[in-house]
Order: structure tokens, then C-alpha cells, then sequence
């Protein structure tokens, strides 16, 4: 992703400074192509999505879209669907794989670092253990 010169973006009105406040207008697309690569940082679980949303399945069955993950990129999370199960475990802790996976999971973040959580915890903590 190339990204343009902030006099370029401003020129082009792709971002507009409010004369009032701190904020700017940006460009839908524009705003929605800097979104993406945080969104691909998102814990995503494909076989949970393609159960969730049988649409997708059957589209990619069909050839028109690749793969779940891509979906998700670029088109379900602007439509608010969601990249995993959010519902409560058997324990009755909170799992959040946006924050650190199920619990009781250890995974690798794209740094290295090894991620683990605890489901005994009642927020599901997290530890994060860099390698070295």
C-alpha cells in the first residue's frame, strides 16, 4: 500500500480538515483502504465464519470470492459480521480472540511472541511472553 503525501491527500480533497474542530473528512474508500491491514491483524476462525454465514460458503463453493479470510478483508468487516464465536464458554468466562485467542490456547502473534490465556481468570488475562 502506497500512502500519498498529506499536501497530495488534501489537494485531492481526499481528506478535509474541519475549520471548527481537530477532526477531517476522509474518503470512504480511502479510509476503508487504510483500515485493512489493522483488520488483517484480527484473529479470524475460518470453519467458525463459514458456519456462521452459509452465504459465504456457498460464494466461495461457487468460485465468487476466494476464501473466507478474504471475505472478511475485504467486504465482512464493513458489514459488521464477525470473525469468530463471541458467546460465552462453558465456564462462563469472556473469550475474545481479538485480545488473546479461546482460552487456554497459546498461539504465535505475527512478532513471534508466544500469546496464552488464562480461562480461569473471570476477564480470560492474558500473558504475553516475547522470544529471545
Amino acid at each position: 500500500m502506497t500512502i500519498s503525501t498529506y499536501a497530495t491527500l488534501l489537494n485531492a480533497k481526499v481528506i478535509i480538515p474541519s475549520q471548527r474542530t481537530n477532526y477531517y473528512a476522509v474518503q470512504k474508500d480511502h479510509f476503508f483502504d487504510f483500515l485493512r491491514p489493522l483488520i488483517a491483524g484480527i484473529l479470524f476462525d475460518e470453519a467458525w465464519y463459514l458456519a456462521a454465514y452459509p452465504d459465504i460458503a456457498e460464494a466461495i463453493a461457487a468460485g465468487v470470492i476466494p476464501s473466507a479470510r478474504e471475505h472478511y478483508l475485504q467486504s465482512g468487516y464493513f458489514e459488521h459480521r464477525l470473525p469468530y464465536d463471541t458467546r460465552y464458554t462453558a465456564t462462563g468466562t469472556w473469550r475474545s480472540m481479538t485480545m488473546c485467542g479461546p482460552p487456554s490456547r497459546r498461539a504465535r502473534s505475527r512478532t513471534g511472541a508466544t500469546i496464552s490465556c488464562n480461562p480461569a481468570s473471570a476477564k480470560a488475562a492474558c500473558r504475553i511472553r516475547a522470544l529471545r
